[in-house]
């Protein structure tokens, strides 16, 4: 018997993985995502990039308006810095401020009113609210800070008359920031209750 010879199968050579492309694709796809992940941090703590990396010294003014109560009697005005904010009637505006008040756009202005008794006291600080709202007629938000002498009664009193005008008033016009012209008794609804206290009463 002739033995058949047993063919020897001949291996596949070994295959070497080329691992360079592969990390050259991985190192990309990280720098991407690395790119991506700064973006959408940048985006969520809604940052704002400043010229030539120096932090902003320009400090801008907002609209702050306070009425304080002393007494039945007296009160103090005080409005904040109004340099570089949209008023109405600007000219007409610093000129009312200049005759009837002490201060200047950027440091703010301020007034004593001097009444014979509460209720006039009122209309005295709604006459002074008018004219200010004429400036400023966007504006609603007015801080009312009462001190210990001031009844409860008045206090609920004093809230609703920086509001609005009362019926028994005539409306007062006014002239929006875009030029038209038109009538309300709305003066400056957001009111915020603070104490009379603190270094930033005139005395």
């Amino acid at each position: 018997m002739q033995h058949k010879k047993k063919k020897r199968r001949h291996g596949l050579p070994p295959e070497e993985v080329n691992i360079v492309s592969l990390l050259d694709i991985l190192t990309t796809l990280l720098f991407f995502i690395l790119m991506v992940m700064s973006f959408s941090n940048f985006s969520i703590m809604e940052a704002e990039a400043l010229l030539a990396g120096k932090p902003s010294e320009q400090k801008k003014n907002i609209f702050a308006l306070r009425v304080i109560i002393q007494n039945a009697t007296l009160a103090t005005i005080q409005l904040g810095a109004i340099e570089g904010l949209k008023i109405a009637n600007q000219d007409s505006f610093y000129d009312y401020l200049k005759k009837n008040y002490s201060g200047s756009p950027q440091i703010g202005f301020f007034k004593k009113l001097n009444a014979k008794n509460h209720t006039d006291l009122l209309l005295k600080i709604q006459d002074t609210l008018v004219m200010i709202k004429k400036g400023f007629p966007h504006e609603h938000k007015i801080v009312l800070a009462f001190s210990d002498q001031v009844e409860y009664q008045n206090m609920v009193l004093a809230m609703n008359e920086v509001q609005s005008l009362s019926d028994k008033r005539d409306a007062f016009q006014i002239t929006t920031l875009v030029g038209s012209k038109e009538k309300t008794r709305i003066l400056f609804p957001s009111v915020v209750l603070s104490e009379a206290s603190g270094g930033m009463d005139k005395k």
